[in-house]
């Protein structure tokens, strides 16, 4: 299955763009985490507004949640070679080989059926994403992980993402490390709390 991303903020707050209360949170997120990671706080708000900025482009082109509750408009299957039409600038075969076994103990070729869920997406987003500078599409991949990852290091970490949530949801108090491992375990985020 080939499917849009997911955000670091959930969508419906992503779109409301830059001056959103909310929005500016989050960029307050990833700003303050760059920092307690080494980063300069001048250079660090550069590139994390043009990391968000990506974001929200990527947030636009994709389908608010009540769309996708429309499973047949989901189903779109496709060969792989058909998918490589839609986006052929990237090497398909050799993405989906990599990342369905890194040992290449299975493999797969351009007849292989996929079904992408928003061939459309992937169109915008080839589109959209030439001409954004590399280092922008690594720090917002780099920010991704990095978000993941906060309620697992230090105190320090745990504090900044207490800050962000406290001014997204309201939550004041951090969850005990347990209940983060076994969400994380589970699969699940704080988007989906």
């Amino acid at each position: 299955k080939i499917n849009p991303p997911s955000l670091g903020l959930s969508r419906k707050y992503l779109v409301k763009g830059t001056k959103d209360k909310d929005v500016m949170a989050y960029l307050d997120y990833m700003v303050n985490t760059a920092v307690f990671l080494g980063a300069n706080r001048e250079v660090a708000r550069a590139e994390m507004k043009e990391a968000l900025d990506l974001e929200l482009k990527i947030a636009a082109q994709t389908m608010f949640q009540e769309e996708r509750r429309n499973k047949t408009a989901l189903y779109n299957v496709m060969t792989v070679k058909e998918v490589s039409a839609l986006y052929p600038d990237m090497d398909w075969v050799e993405y989906i080989n990599a990342i369905m076994s890194p040992d290449r103990s299975i493999t797969i070729d351009e007849n292989e059926i996929v079904n992408v869920s928003v061939p459309k997406y992937i169109k915008e987003f080839k589109e959209m994403i030439a001409g954004v500078p590399a280092r922008t599409i690594a720090n917002l991949i780099m920010w991704r992980n990095v978000k993941d990852m906060m309620p697992f290091l230090t105190e320090e970490a745990i504090q900044i993402q207490l800050v962000y949530s406290k001014a997204i949801t309201g939550q004041s108090s951090k969850s005990p490390r347990w209940e983060n491992c076994v969400k994380a375990t589970a699969g699940l985020d704080e988007n989906d709390l």
